[in-house]
Formats: structure tokens, sequence, C-alpha cells
């Protein structure tokens, strides 16, 4: 949510077998990176290519919505996380967990990751089922600290420069400080890099980023799935 951690490990790890169902012999692909390093363009670009999204931060945004994860939420922060329109505020529950040490970010976690792991087996059960698609890219920010990258065929780790990272936190309307605040809740990026097995750089314009993307081996063999 925002970069607030949506998966953690001690109770996240979907129940799944790691092998393929057979009658889909497509890739499971994980993205990570740095924060606001560009791995939502790169799953976007993947999507393009016809592969489906799990995109945690999108599912974790929209369980703040649901009537009863909602109610626990005001249970846990007060109407003080409320905004105006009383819908629940991101950025006010950003703020509570990145000025310090916090407890309520267990908390919430407890409340949010069941949900969500459970929205991703679904996920990649249906993948396995369809034989229509060729990838499944699970856009999930603390996926080696969850401990998902077992899931995965493909990890791609997006490499993107300190100043790229600051400049584009700047356009999520983040400060250089709290850019930093956020990243010391992950894992450090030369360990996220050494888990991948696949690193693109990030330094250019999309269509850098997208040709970079291509140069992959393994994806161009992939066919494009069917819409």
């Amino acid at each position: 949510m925002s970069n607030i951690p949506t998966i953690r490990q001690s109770d996240s790890q979907p129940t799944l077998p790691v092998t393929h169902h057979d009658d889909n012999p497509g890739f499971i692909v994980g993205v990570i990176g740095g924060i606001a390093s560009g791995k939502s363009e790169v799953s976007k670009l993947l999507e393009e290519k016809g592969a489906t999204v799990f995109p945690a931060d999108a599912v974790g945004h929209r369980l703040l919505g649901r009537p009863d994860i909602r109610k626990k939420i005001i249970d846990l922060f007060g109407v003080g996380c409320l905004d105006e329109n009383g819908v629940i505020d991101r950025k006010h529950l950003a703020k509570v967990f990145f000025s310090g040490p916090s407890d309520k970010l267990t908390q919430l976690e407890t409340i949010l990751h069941p949900v969500i792991r459970q929205q991703a087996v679904e996920a990649i059960e249906a993948f396995r089922k369809d034989r229509s698609k060729s990838m499944l890219i699970l856009d999930v920010p603390l996926l080696i600290e969850a401990g998902w990258e077992s899931l995965c065929d493909k990890v791609i780790f997006v490499d993107a420069p300190l100043e790229i990272r600051i400049a584009n936190a700047k356009r999520r309307g983040w400060s250089d400080e709290e850019l930093f605040a956020r990243e010391k809740t992950q894992l450090p990026l030369d360990k996220k890099k050494e888990s991948a097995t696949d690193v693109i750089q990030n330094v250019g314009s999309i269509e850098d980023l997208r040709n970079n993307l291509l140069k992959l081996p393994w994806l161009s063999k992939l066919p494009t799935s069917a819409k």
C-alpha cells in the first residue's frame, strides 16, 4: 500500500507445489527491485506481451475498502485514519509506519496478509490451468522477504541508480528521507539482487527499459499469450 509492506514471511507462504500444472508450461515470473526502481513499469511491459499480473500493492489498496477489513483498520488506528470522505487514508498509515518503530504494522499485516495470500494462491492456480497464458507476473514488493521466490521460474531484478529512484519517488510526492525510511523496512538491495535469475537496467526511457527487457533470452522464446 504505497509501499507499506504488503507481505512478510512469517505467515505468508502460499501452500502450493512449485511445479506447474501439466496443462500450462508457461512461466511464473517475480519482479523485484528497490523502491521506485520501475518494477510496475516492467510488469506493464510484460502484460503487453500477454502476461497476467498479480499486483500485490493494488490488491492491498482494494482491500482497504472492503467493509470487514475497513472496520478492523478503524478499530486499530481510530477514525483519524480516515480522510474527509471516510476513506482509509494510506498516506496517514504510511506516516505512522515510517516515522518510527510501531507494532501497528505487524497488526495491519495480520489483517491484510492472509487475504492477499489467498488471492495470490487463486491467481497461481488459475494460471496453471489456463493454456492461453504464457506468463504470470508476481508484482510483490517483498517477494524475497516472503519466501515466494520458490514459486517463480524466473525472478527479474530491476536495477535503477539511486538518482533515478529518488526522482521517481519525488514524482510520488516523497522526500529523500521518506524513500530511505521505506527502504529500511526491506531486504538490502544487494541481497535482493543475489536472489534474482535476471537483472535488467532501468537508466533511461520506457523504450530503453523495454529493449533491455526483451533481450532476456527466455522471454523471447515464450509465445505471446492470447488476449
